[in-house]
């Protein structure tokens, strides 16, 4: 090595080695008292405190992650929508299943479904129930 490349070396080395993690100090603390209202785990608490992320990072955590089921849910929803769509008679079965829904669920069941945005066993499996009822 080139003993300029060494030098560096061993500085970089020793000022890695000399940080060592600092106390805690009483303007570091995150008081858990400060979650009250928030609906968090005890865990999550704990976890906050012990990250020192105060309220407003749990509040914007907590936003995230809910924008992120959101986003997973509609991805979700797509999905079962494509799978469904490449079934050979995905409308017959969809409109079935709709019946089905209507005919025996109560009344909030059908606004709730909705055509495409549902599992695609359950269309497929209302939709066969259709059918045996029709040759019945």
């Amino acid at each position: 090595m080139y003993p300029s490349m060494q030098d560096s070396t061993s500085d970089q080395r020793h000022s890695y080695h000399g940080e060592q993690k600092q106390p805690r100090t009483q303007s570091d603390h995150v008081d858990p008292s400060q979650f009250d209202g928030l609906d968090l785990s005890e865990d999550a608490v704990d976890a906050f405190v012990d990250l020192r992320i105060d309220r407003k990072g749990a509040e914007r955590l907590h936003d995230l992650q809910q924008q992120h089921s959101t986003q997973y849910w509609e991805r979700q929803l797509e999905t079962w929508q494509e799978e469904i769509l490449r079934e050979p008679d995905a409308d017959r079965m969809v409109q079935d299943a709709l019946v089905m829904v209507q005919a025996y669920g109560d009344e909030d069941l059908p606004s709730q479904l909705g055509a495409y945005g549902n599992h695609p066993g359950l269309i497929k499996m209302l939709s066969r129930i259709r059918r045996q009822l029709q040759q019945q």
